[in-house]
């Protein structure tokens, strides 16, 4: 085993499936590429609110570097950015939410010992994105949490583990 794909979302289960893949990795000198799959809207209001807040200089640089005409949001100023560039506000938001997870697995997997990680982040549907990366990185095995929905609810809604187990060209471990 050369390279071991972790699919975090910041979720309990993925957090459970960073450990499973330090300890594969530790044991077979593999790389980790931790892969986070920002979609358009994977955050929630409140979660959103609170990283506008704490990072409101990086989004505002950032949309900056989008739109050249966004003004700094003021008081007064700021619910009328946030309706006029919401698309891109939102999109920012989730850019900086999982740089903050992918930041995070990647401190815990050295903390851990291991010695080969590369952090990836994309945008679209996360099953895909995970499909997508394992073959352009030539994986052996993916690690991914799952959300725990039980089987009805996962037949009817999908989900990304049950995705990517019947997708993928590799082992698939999936982490409860």
């Amino acid at each position: 085993m050369n390279t071991i794909l972790l699919a975090v979302d910041g979720s309990q289960h993925a957090n459970k499936s960073l450990q499973i893949a330090a300890s594969l990795a530790l044991q077979n000198d593999a790389e980790v590429v931790v892969l986070y799959a920002t979609e358009e809207k994977s955050v929630s209001e409140e979660m959103r609110h609170g990283i506008e807040i704490e990072y409101a200089d990086q989004i505002t640089a950032r949309m900056k570097a989008i739109d050249f005409n966004v003004q700094l949001p003021d008081e007064s100023q700021y619910a009328r950015t946030m309706v006029s560039h919401g698309a891109n506000i939102s999109r920012v938001v989730n850019s900086l939410h999982g740089e903050i997870i992918l930041r995070k697995a990647v401190s815990e997997l050295h903390d851990k010992g291991v010695k080969s990680i590369k952090p990836i982040q994309v945008e679209g549907d996360p099953a895909d994105r995970i499909i997508e990366a394992s073959e352009q990185h030539n994986v052996d095995t993916i690690v991914m949490g799952c959300r725990g929905v039980g089987k009805l609810k996962g037949i009817v809604l999908g989900s990304s583990s049950q995705s990517v187990a019947h997708r993928a060209r590799c082992s698939v471990v999936i982490v409860k």
